[in-house]
């Protein structure tokens, strides 16, 4: 009798303990789900804008995050919903926006609600960028004939790449663009005056540069080699406004195919017409929530590592000024001596 209530009771202490361990680990494997770097994409009105939002397990297990580089508040996941909130704005004129979130297929679908209504968003892991997009000043020689060309790499709408290229002579259009194990692949087809002719061309991209070959089969190859249009633009700034609101500070991102986002409110707005001719940079924003909007569209000058002009709108003009940020480099690492 008495060893049967063992086995009884010990049965019960058995799966108590299994229960509170398989608890444990789905909140683990919960928080898993939810941690890390999120990529939004908001939709308003087929206007969007972008944020990254970064969520950390803290000790406790609370959450802990960031919507760009303001701290999120009241941050909780439970039965597959997150929800935070977020207060932003000058002291005099603050408000609060609230977030509700469920994982659905590995994507984070969000509902963004403040005084102003309501907004969509979806949330997804950050990709990194391919190292092909972008705009190349491409060179190579034809029969002691020097060939400048403008190679432009982008993507499509559903992800693909596609290419174009820009020459003096002749009409061209590119096909099959691929970009696998660091090289750049595509064929070309060209028509200059009566003649026609194919090539393909494979290239490694590093950094900057564009090292490969114009292959025409019986024609020959061409070494055909590219760098960066735009490198000077390409990368993050910091950005001073100075209006009769007083100066304010924010931050723009320039991508390598020559699109970007400017934040505003910690979220990135794409910089519309974005273009680099010579020293001069111009682009637009869209800016606004629901049906109200309206434009603001800068121009300035590109001097190194600074950018000076103005930004206008219908709502009046603000000076800007715009210093490149630099890449901190890792300290070299400490020589080691040997003594005999």
């Amino acid at each position: 009798m008495k060893q049967n209530l063992f086995h009884k009771t010990s049965g019960k202490s058995l799966l108590l303990v299994c229960l509170c361990l398989l608890m444990q680990t789905s909140l683990v494997w919960a928080a898993e789900q939810i941690t890390g770097d999120w990529e939004i994409t908001m939709d308003n009105n087929g206007r969007k804008s972008y944020a990254m939002l970064s969520i950390k397990k803290a000790e406790g297990g609370t959450l802990t995050g960031k919507w760009g580089s303001t701290d999120i508040d009241n941050a909780k996941f439970q039965d597959g919903k997150l929800t935070f909130s977020r207060t932003i704005g000058p002291e005099d004129r603050q408000f609060t926006t609230d977030y509700e979130g469920t994982l659905k297929d590995g994507k984070l679908m969000l509902k963004i609600t403040n005084d102003w209504g309501e907004l969509a968003a979806v949330g997804a892991r950050p990709k990194p960028i391919c190292p092909a997009l972008g705009q190349w000043d491409i060179n190579f020689n034809v029969m002691d004939m020097d060939i400048n060309a403008k190679l432009v790499i982008s993507r499509t709408k559903d992800g693909k790449l596609e290419g174009k290229w820009i020459e003096q002579m002749g009409e061209h259009k590119i096909a099959d663009v691929k970009f696998e194990d660091g090289k750049l692949t595509f064929t070309r087809k060209s028509k200059v005056e009566d003649m026609e002719f194919e090539n393909t061309y494979e290239g490694t991209v590093k950094e900057n540069t564009l090292t490969g070959k114009l292959d025409g089969g019986d024609m020959g190859q061409w070494q055909a080699n590219g760098k960066r249009i735009g490198l000077e633009l390409i990368g993050a700034w910091e950005i001073t406004t100075v209006s009769d609101f007083g100066t304010r500070k924010t931050t723009m991102k320039v991508f390598p195919d020559l699109t970007g986002r400017y934040k505003v409110f910690d979220s990135d707005i794409p910089m519309k017409n974005l273009k680099l001719e010579g020293d001069e940079v111009t682009f637009t924003l869209e800016m606004g929530w629901g049906d109200m909007t309206f434009e603001m569209n800068f121009k300035g000058k590109l001097d190194g590592k600074t950018l000076k002009g103005q930004m206008e709108s219908d709502r009046g003009a603000s000076d800007i000024t715009g210093k490149k940020i630099e890449k901190t480099k890792a300290p070299a690492p400490e020589s080691k001596t040997t003594t005999k």
